[in-house]
């Protein structure tokens, strides 16, 4: 029984030719693998490898400004007085209840629109003489509101008696 090695692609077999001798495969790969690098710092810090000196220390001087900035801001901030959390105690007085009128005054730009509107439109035309209601008073249908001057109207129906005694004779 005769032995024989092949040498091929990395891997050692035993084989029998048939004629009962067995060979022996030893294989050895003359190509390297190439690292693959992980997905982790490598990949994101690759661009420090290829950057100049000089950004490489200017990165490095920025970051630890930050870092000692952070610490004594955190450092400062555990160091306050003992105060208690939350709003302080709200100042009140008392004053004794009154009835009376609350004027409202707003002193802003733009449009006041009411609620309801009434249009009023008299039945002749006229000097208004005197106003029969208030401010926010409630009125009723029949309600005088306004007195008109009645001079005017007087006059007119003294100029048409006198035409007509005038056409009657």
């Amino acid at each position: 029984m005769s032995k024989r090695t092949i040498r091929g692609n990395g891997k050692t077999t035993n084989s029998s030719d048939g004629n009962g001798q067995h060979a022996v495969v030893e294989a050895r790969s003359r190509v390297r693998k190439q690292k693959t690098p992980r997905a982790g710092a490598r990949q994101r810090f690759s661009f420090l490898k290829r950057a100049p000196r000089w950004l490489q220390i200017s990165v490095a001087v920025i970051l630890i400004v930050a870092g000692l900035a952070s610490y004594l801001h955190w450092r400062a901030a555990g160091e306050t007085p003992n105060r208690k959390s939350g709003t302080p105690p709200i100042m009140i007085s008392t004053a004794a209840a009154s009835s009376g009128d609350i004027g409202v005054y707003v002193k802003a730009l733009g449009t006041v629109t009411p609620l309801t509107t009434v249009s009023l439109t008299a039945r002749v035309v006229g000097q208004i003489a005197k106003v029969e209601y208030h401010e926010g008073q409630i009125v009723h249908v029949g309600d005088p509101l306004v007195d008109i001057d009645p001079a005017p109207y007087q006059a007119a129906v003294t100029q048409a008696e006198g035409q007509l005694a005038r056409d009657q004779v």
